[in-house]
C-alpha cells in the first residue's frame, strides 16, 4: 500500500458532492446574469446607438441560464465521474465557467460565434486548472 494513500482518500473525501452543482448552476447563472447586465449597460453607455434593456431580462437571465445551466453541468459531472471524484468536479466547473462566459461573449455581435466558443473554452479550461488545484 503506498504511503500517500491515506491522504489521497482524504482530499478525495473534501471534494464537493452532487449536492453542490446546483449552488454551482446557480452561481454560474447568476455571473452570467450580471455579465450580460453589465455589458449591456457598457454598451448603452458607451455606445452611439441606443440599447434596449427589458427591466425583465434582470431576473429572467438568470433564471433560464439555471433551466440550462443545470442538465449540462450535471451531464459534465457524470462524464468526469467515470474518472473519479476529483475529475468530477474539475469537470463540472470547467462546464459552469464554459457556460457563464459564452452566454457573456454572444452578446458581441461583431465576432463569429465559433470565434467566441473558443474564446470560452479558453477560459473555462484555466478556470477548471485552478478548481483541480484547489477543490474547495
Amino acid at each position: 500500500m503506498p504511503l500517500n494513500s491515506v491522504d489521497n482518500a482524504d482530499s478525495d473525501a473534501a471534494l464537493p458532492s452532487f449536492a453542490s452543482l446546483l449552488p454551482l448552476a446557480l452561481a454560474a447563472a447568476l455571473a452570467a446574469g450580471i455579465g450580460e447586465l453589465v455589458l449591456r449597460l457598457l454598451a448603452r453607455r458607451l455606445l452611439p446607438d441606443p440599447v434596449a434593456i427589458n427591466p425583465d431580462s434582470i431576473w429572467l437571465g438568470p433564471l433560464s441560464a439555471v433551466i440550462i445551466f443545470t442538465p449540462l453541468i450535471v451531464v459534465a459531472w457524470l462524464t468526469g465521474r467515470l474518472a473519479g471524484p476529483r475529475p468530477a468536479w474539475t469537470a463540472a466547473v470547467g462546464m459552469a465557467a464554459f457556460l457563464a462566459v459564452f452566454d457573456v461573449l454572444l452578446l458581441i455581435p461583431r465576432f463569429h460565434p465559433m470565434a467566441l466558443a473558443l474564446l470560452a473554452i479558453g477560459i473555462a479550461s484555466q478556470v477548471a486548472l485552478l478548481a483541480r488545484r484547489r477543490p474547495t
